[in-house]
């Protein structure tokens, strides 16, 4: 298992991530889940479990059909989804990459904190990471979410593990849909701890301030992850408003 992060693998992360997962095609996909998302705090997993978020991964290649709360993913340059009315994270079994994995967890982890990244205070950084292009990637400076998002993803990847990410990446050729060589590595340049304290320091100090105060945070307000006819029903009301 290769160590991504600073933070490391243990044995309790482990089950963590595994009781959130509620679907894989196999014991490979649900290692390659363990292994990114092991990045992350212990607290961070506790609280999104706690929140009720369910994983799932997809084999195309097998028959999977993507369920109706993963309406994007059918899209070949879409390699990830949170759904945050369905609390549910969905990847396509080969484009399980370990910052994609970590990218759409990090929007759980704000769903579970009442969507923090609607604070005046991420929404500030967002603005100017935005004006001055001083973002870790350009979607970075899509909307606060984005910025969050990808921003976390840089903090938790460790600098030593970088370089043999996006080189495993580029020979598995993982979610890498469209994307020349060149593309892929400028894609991912920056998504490391040190390389974003340079690019932004900001973001990086606000992730950094948001991993040290989520122990003090209240417990998440549960929300149940929905299955399709949860979600159909969802869709039946919305369309009915």
């Amino acid at each position: 298992m290769m160590e991504i992060g600073k933070e490391k693998y243990t044995p309790e992360k482990d089950k963590i991530i595994r009781s959130m997962l509620r679907r894989a095609p196999d014991e490979e996909a649900v290692c390659d889940v363990v292994e990114a998302l092991s990045v992350y705090p212990e607290s961070a997993l506790k609280r999104v479990a706690e929140f009720g978020t369910r994983l799932e991964v997809y084999d195309e290649d097998s028959g999977d059909q993507f369920p109706n709360y993963m309406p994007t993913l059918p899209d070949p340059r879409v390699v990830g989804a949170y759904n945050t009315v369905a609390n549910v994270l969905g990847m396509e079994d080969d484009d399980l990459s370990p910052f994609v994995l970590i990218h759409e967890f990090a929007h759980a982890l704000d769903a579970s904190m009442g969507e923090v990244s609607e604070q005046g205070e991420w929404k500030g950084a967002h603005r100017i990471a935005k004006a001055t292009k001083q973002a870790v990637r350009d979607y970075a400076t899509f909307d606060p979410s984005e910025y969050l998002a990808e921003n976390t993803t840089a903090y938790l990847v460790a600098d030593e593990a970088l370089h043999p990410l996006v080189e495993k990446g580029l020979q598995e050729e993982i979610a890498m849909e469209g994307m020349s060589v060149r593309e892929y590595i400028q894609m991912h340049q920056n998504y490391s701890n040190s390389r974003l304290q340079q690019v932004d320091p900001t973001g990086y100090e606000m992730v950094d301030k948001m991993f040290k105060n989520l122990e003090q945070l209240p417990p998440p307000q549960v929300k149940k992850a929905m299955d399709e006819a949860e979600f159909q029903v969802f869709l039946d009301q919305r369309k009915a408003s």
